[in-house]
């Protein structure tokens, strides 16, 4: 039973009740001017019969006017409290005029209205306009999201409740105490059920069945003999009531985990009519003695009753219906005990019922209608099946049907033949377009018939046989993909693929852009470059004959007529290198030799060249010319020169617009020697000359 105050449990006893019902929708709320009726069916049972282990969405019918636009799978919260008397309404009492303390108001500091409580969490499935801005909406409570594939990642066996924890997380559910999952194991994963299932199957096992309570919390509600009526209604509450059937109980427990082949485990004795069967996949003789354990003692009698609506009912809960008999004391007590007709707990008649299904309606009032079925006694008997009858059970039992599980295989329609591991490791689909095999969820080898192409994701280990093809067209290279990666293609005119990482390849033709290999034995290689790569043992040549170059133990430089070998000489002990240039006829013709420390570089055959040490020398058996001057026996350190540039740079200045030796100079004149040109001058002779200067004229220099 859901929790109320005090308050609200008094007022709800009363005759002349009103109510205070508003929905909340997506976040907003709409009251008692906006909503026309509404109901909430809560079911534990199928309608015909007591059963365990369901797991049923309930349901609410809301008939509202609003002009809103309600979005698709909206959230609705229908929520009811009951008006108070004027004299209740403690929100409008002044502060000087309370004469009581808080603690002890009897009356609601909100005002003359109880709280409200909600009557469970629903989710929008259809809407129907039934008028001008009125709408009905049809909706469920959270298990309705339940209704998908169980696809579970834990290692199995796995306990019950792990499953359970692992559904509710993937669902975002959350449950309070009453779920109470014993220490039993599912063996392998409940392939092909859905979540609502599974969660039925273990409350099933633990004897309860799941409902989602008021306050949108999964609760189980477990049954055993030690049930109590949480509350007492009287005649005065209910309108009528109608016993379909004696008192229910149980006395013998089937547990059917394999319902089409008839599979069960069983516990206790009886007939069809003291049974309860219950269908759990993982069901073991364990779980059917404990359920038998659990339900001994349990009993209900099977009613139809329309009452009062008192809205802290919850589905599953135990009442005490009947005629209440006046109280009585043992000295007032006017009778004798084997003359009273009624029972010890206070009433006439009537007995102890459950509240499995359940509807509450809302229209200005609350109401409230009660159903807890069983099938009759009579309704067992006659268990003789007819001709027809026998021929379709023969038919269920060896007949394949769609969707269901045969260790692993199912037949459907949207996908056809399915096999597929327990632990979803592995699944394999064939139809008519696909042959596909899944490994970890992903194809591993797949034939498509449209594209009629194979494909295979994984490693070939051949242990024997060969592969060979024939009548195989040339595959167009634009038409291999991504050959700078790792894929490889395989096709009658070779092998394409990205990089190749191998001990060792034999061939006797290899052909590779690039290559990183690391033992090659090979007849011939024909590259383009080969890079960052150790070759040892090896005649490296540009062409068999003619103009090339060898490298084997020298290296070698071939024209027509010539040929030039260039080997290395080591000295060992004196830290001595030479590297050493052979003519044609196999005369060293020049050597470059090397010492730790300093390099010296020479030439053979009469002349010889050598720079060593430092200062640098030049030593030579023969004379050296400088542009074409011999020079021999000169011995030049560096010393020797040094400043010399400085001493030229001195002497260049000095000699600088100085006179040519042997040049004429330029003309100059003419000039009058000291004597006015014009002058007349007194010959030895006697007669007149006229001076007429010294002419103009130039200078040999010497």
């Amino acid at each position: 039973m859901y929790p109320i105050s005090p308050l609200y449990d008094e007022y709800l006893k009363e005759r002349a009740r009103q109510w205070s019902v508003k929905v909340d929708i997506a976040g907003t709320e709409y009251g008692m001017d906006s909503i026309i009726d509404f109901s909430v069916e809560n079911n534990l049972t199928p309608t015909d019969d007591f059963a365990i282990g369901q797991a049923i969405p309930s349901k609410l019918v809301l008939r509202l006017k609003t002009a809103d636009e309600i979005p698709p799978n909206a959230r609705i919260v229908p929520y009811i409290a009951l008006i108070l008397p004027p004299e209740m309404d403690g929100a409008n009492v002044a502060w000087q005029d309370a004469d009581v303390a808080w603690q002890d108001a009897d009356f609601p500091w909100q005002g003359a209205i109880t709280e409200y409580m909600p009557l469970g969490e629903f989710f929008v499935d259809r809407r129907e306009k039934i008028g001008p801005e009125t709408w009905e909406f049809v909706a469920y409570d959270k298990l309705v999201y339940a209704d998908v594939a169980y696809v579970s990642q834990l290692s199995y066996p796995a306990t019950m409740q792990a499953v359970w924890d692992e559904i509710c997380t993937q669902l975002g559910f959350t449950y309070d105490s009453s779920v109470v999952i014993g220490s039993y194991t599912v063996p392998v994963a409940p392939t092909g059920y859905t979540c609502r299932q599974v969660m039925g199957y273990i409350a099933g096992a633990n004897g309860a069945s799941v409902y989602v309570g008021k306050d949108g919390t999964v609760k189980f509600r477990r049954y055993s003999a030690s049930d109590v009526p949480v509350m007492e209604v009287t005649d005065a509450e209910y309108i009528a009531v109608t016993e379909t059937g004696p008192a229910k109980t149980y006395t013998r427990v089937v547990v059917v985990y394999d319902p089409d082949e008839g599979l069960a485990y069983e516990a206790g004795t009886g007939d069809e009519n003291h049974t309860l069967y219950v269908e759990c996949p993982f069901a073991t003789q364990t779980i059917a003695d404990a359920l038998l354990v659990q339900l001994s003692g349990f009993s209900f009698t099977p009613i139809q009753m329309d009452m009062r609506g008192y809205p802290q009912i919850e589905a599953g809960d135990r009442i005490r219906y009947g005629r209440a008999a006046p109280e009585l004391t043992w000295e007032t007590a006017d009778i004798a005990w084997e003359d009273a007709d009624f029972s010890w707990d206070g009433f006439y008649d009537g007995g102890q019922s459950l509240c499995l299904n359940m509807t509450y309606s809302f229209k200005g009032g609350l109401s409230l209608g009660i159903d807890a079925p069983a099938k009759s006694e009579q309704e067992s008997e006659f268990g003789v099946d007819g001709t027809l009858t026998a021929a379709i059970n023969r038919l269920n039992r060896n007949s394949v049907k769609k969707g269901k599980t045969y260790y692993g295989l199912t037949i459907t329609d949207d996908e056809g033949f399915v096999v597929e591991r327990s632990d979803h490791k592995s699944k394999i689909t064939l139809n008519s377009d696909t042959m596909r095999w899944d490994v970890d969820g992903s194809a591993a080898l797949e034939y498509d018939a449209f594209a009629g192409k194979l494909r295979y994701r994984g490693d070939i280990i051949m242990e024997g046989g060969s592969i060979s093809w024939s009548d195989v067209n040339a595959p167009d290279i634009d038409d291999i993909p991504n050959l700078s990666g790792r894929l490889t293609y395989i096709g009658p005119t070779g092998i394409y693929t990205g990089t190749i990482n191998a001990n060792q390849i034999n061939t006797e033709s290899l052909s590779a852009i690039s290559a990183n290999l690391g033992t090659v034995t090979a007849g011939q290689i024909i590259g383009v470059s080969i890079n960052s790569a150790v070759i040892t043992g090896s005649t490296i040549q540009t062409a068999t004959s003619g103009r090339r170059i060898v490298m084997s133990d020298a290296f070698r430089s071939y024209d027509s007529n010539n040929v030039v070998r260039i080997s290395i000489e080591d000295f060992p002990g004196f830290n001595y290198h030479q590297l050493q240039f052979f003519g044609q006829s196999g005369t060293r013709v020049g050597v470059m030799s090397g010492t730790d420390g300093q390099t010296n570089l020479a030439t053979v055959n009469n002349a010889m060249l050598v720079l060593r040490g430092n200062p640098i020398a030049i030593d030579t058996t023969s004379s050296v010319n400088f542009q074409g001057v011999p020079v021999s026996g000169l011995t030049l350190p560096i010393s020797a020169i040094s400043g010399l540039q400085d001493q030229l740079n001195a002497i260049w200045s000095a000699l600088n617009n100085k006179a040519d030796k042997g040049a004429f100079t330029q003309p100059a004149g003419p000039y009058n020697g000291g004597i006015p040109i014009g002058t007349n001058l007194m010959t030895s002779g006697g007669g007149v000359v006229t001076w007429n200067g010294i002419p103009a004229h130039s200078h040999v220099q010497s």
